[in-house]
């Protein structure tokens, strides 16, 4: 497939380096047009598989030691995006979701909760546990964490819209 063994190694580390640059992420890649010298490095993608398992391991190291709901919500994001272990993304959403979070951070889990709906067949079990979060975040008083308001500065945060945004999950 490859030539030399050095050249081998040349292309499998550039391509690594793009790869884990743009976490695996095609589209990420295009936005940055390198995606054309990558596609010509032709990663097998056993290679390829090895790397994504790799940053979802690196990234739920970091998810499980991270403290705060807002990091712990953007890993979880990344998390997904990697396309594997859905099964095991889903636990540690329905994990998060089962401790004392802000309204906010609850209604992004369950937005992430909806996408593993894609990748997993225990849809009516997932809609369950939206259905009773959906419940919850209804009947309590909203809270937003202090890095939602003042990373998303012109998002707006009235009880109307956060109400609306969890009707529609």
């Amino acid at each position: 497939m490859f030539g030399s063994k050095s050249k081998d190694s040349e292309k499998t580390l550039l391509g690594r380096n793009l790869f884990f640059r743009f976490y695996g992420n095609i589209y990420y890649m295009m936005q940055e047009g390198v995606y054309d010298e990558y596609k010509k490095l032709k990663i097998p993608k056993e290679i390829e598989s090895m790397w994504r398992q790799e940053l979802f391991e690196d990234t739920k190291r970091k998810l499980d030691n991270e403290t705060s709901i807002y990091k712990k919500v953007v890993l979880v994001g990344d998390l997904l995006n990697y396309g594997i272990n859905a099964n095991c993304v889903t636990c540690i959403i329905v994990n998060l979701l089962s401790g004392e979070i802000d309204t906010f951070s609850r209604i992004l889990l369950c937005e992430e909760l909806k996408r593993c709906f894609y990748y997993e067949k225990k849809t009516s079990k997932l809609s369950t546990i939206l259905e009773m979060q959906k419940k919850k975040m209804l009947s309590e008083n909203i809270t937003v964490d202090e890095k939602y308001l003042t990373n998303m500065s012109g998002y707006d945060f009235s009880d109307s819209n956060i109400k609306k945004r969890i009707t529609a999950l």
